[in-house]
């Protein structure tokens, strides 16, 4: 039974990861759309390194990581104006994000916004960590401010639209680019925003429109990554994933016949996007391999991390999954996901209370995944001394209660879908019936025994000895 629940476990858990997987993919909305400016965008948007002083002459691109790889030492817009004590602040800060430590890059970027007022930088950083750590209207107010102080940067503009759009404000998303727009209605880095909140909108028609911005994008610059990015996760967004996977292959691998070289080999973004694409398709040496890479190149980048894990207990390996998650926890504290992928490691690596501490902040993160009841059920139903249950019978009680509200808020499945759910609650049910019959006959038992007379000694039994020092009669 228990690996037969591990197998149907993962098959429904396959269901909620696709929904994820399209989800994750809308945050890799800005990567690599920076060069130009000096400056370094995430996909699940990251701080950028500075270099101190303002007009720093920039890292050669031969010798710096690729201008969409997130998290990596790149250069601040070079109006960013940091120098001095704003400088060393700002460096204190990004040291303290790629060590996952995002309330000490919270501060430090904080700090250097109010040294430098003028600067850009600080102000996009600082919504990047915010924005991880879950206050997002914080860290859409910092994107405003960074364009806002310099109309230029407009990495924020980006970083604003695509989390206004990812938000259900795809309206306003499109407002902010239009308006930078007005004075750069040919940059490609607009163009490419524009096509990725047009992508994030969803819908046939959007789409259209996001494909077009994007190739007028590439017209412009033909090797511009991004603009190719933003064209793979629209078609991945469509479930087309033949032709993701051809824009991937453009970027990573260039033309068959090498005609063409590879836009950017070592993208971490792109790597993303293949694994993603062949994780849909189910080919999971490929995916695997190209998840590793893409976190590799990006401790940072936690989609990857998450998918790693899911496919480490997939395969029964909680062990190997458990630093990944913790990896992914660690830069991402406000993904539910992650939260409920490494509760589930743990409840498989025998930790009841870290399970159930992961899952207690699965649904104070988002309440209305219904996976987090199902994985709740299973932890009371086989896991041992899960913290705040009394005994036995009242764990089986919460077990059964969990499974329950997931299935209602599972909803019916369709035809021809099944999950294990039916057959965790009558084992559970089961499991209550039995610990009741024994309780009931524990409880018979020593009614019987305390309503017994007391048993007389045996006839002709031998006298008791006498007491020491006593004479014999």
């Amino acid at each position: 039974m228990k690996g037969e629940t591990m197998r149907i476990r993962w098959t429904h858990r396959a269901a909620r990861s696709a929904a994820a997987v399209v989800g994750f993919t809308a945050a890799l909305s800005l990567g690599g759309i920076v060069q130009a400016c000096g400056g370094s965008e995430p996909a699940a948007k990251t701080p950028q390194a500075s270099t101190g002083d303002a007009g720093a002459t920039p890292v050669p691109t031969s010798t710096a990581p690729s201008a969409d790889h997130a998290g990596s030492p790149t250069n601040p817009a070079p109006t960013s104006a940091l120098t001095g004590e704003a400088a060393s602040l700002y460096d204190q800060a990004y040291k303290a994000f790629l060590a996952g430590d995002l309330q000490a890059a919270k501060n430090g970027f904080r700090s250097a916004s109010e040294k430098a007022p003028k600067a850009g930088s600080p102000h996009y950083s600082l919504g990047c960590v915010l924005e991880r750590l879950g206050d997002v209207s914080g860290a859409q107010g910092e994107y405003r401010q960074a364009f806002s102080v310099d109309p230029t940067y407009y990495v924020a503009v980006g970083a604003l639209a695509t989390s206004l759009a990812r938000n259900g404000h795809g309206s306003e998303a499109e407002g902010v680019v239009s308006d930078a727009q007005k004075n750069a209605p040919d940059n490609v880095q607009l163009l490419t925003f524009m096509a990725e909140v047009k992508s994030l909108e969803g819908g046939d028609a959007n789409s259209a429109q996001a494909q077009k911005l994007a190739q007028q994008a590439l017209s412009i610059d033909q090797r511009f990554t991004p603009a190719m990015l933003v064209i793979a996760r629209d078609y991945f967004r469509q479930r087309r994933y033949e032709i993701a996977k051809a824009a991937i292959t453009a970027v990573l691998d260039g033309s068959d016949d090498k005609s063409t070289p590879p836009r950017d080999p070592t993208n971490p973004d792109a790597q993303l996007m293949r694994a993603l694409i062949a994780r849909a398709q189910g080919d999971r040496k490929t995916a695997l391999d190209n998840f590793q890479k893409a976190s590799a190149g990006r401790p940072d980048l936690y989609e990857a991390q998450v998918n790693i894990g899911e496919m480490k207990l997939e395969s029964g390996n909680a062990a190997d999954a458990q630093a990944p998650l913790e990896t992914a926890v660690k830069y991402a504290p406000n993904n539910a996901i992650a939260h409920l992928d490494l509760g589930e490691c743990y409840r498989l690596l025998n930790r009841p209370g870290d399970a159930k501490k992961e899952f207690d902040t699965t649904m104070s993160q988002d309440s209305s995944l219904a996976a987090v009841h199902y994985n709740l059920g299973l932890l009371y139903l086989y896991g041992q001394n899960v913290p705040g249950v009394s005994n036995k019978n009242d764990q089986i009680s919460m077990a059964i209660a969990e499974i329950q509200k997931y299935q209602t808020m599972r909803g019916t499945l369709p035809r021809g879908k099944t999950d294990d759910s039916d057959d965790l609650l009558t084992t559970a049910k089961r499991k209550q019936s039995e610990l009741q019959q024994a309780q009931m006959a524990a409880s018979a038992a020593a009614a019987a025994s305390a309503a017994a007379p007391p048993t007389p000694a045996p006839s002709g039994s031998a006298p008791a000895p006498a007491p020491s020092g006593s004479t014999s009669p």
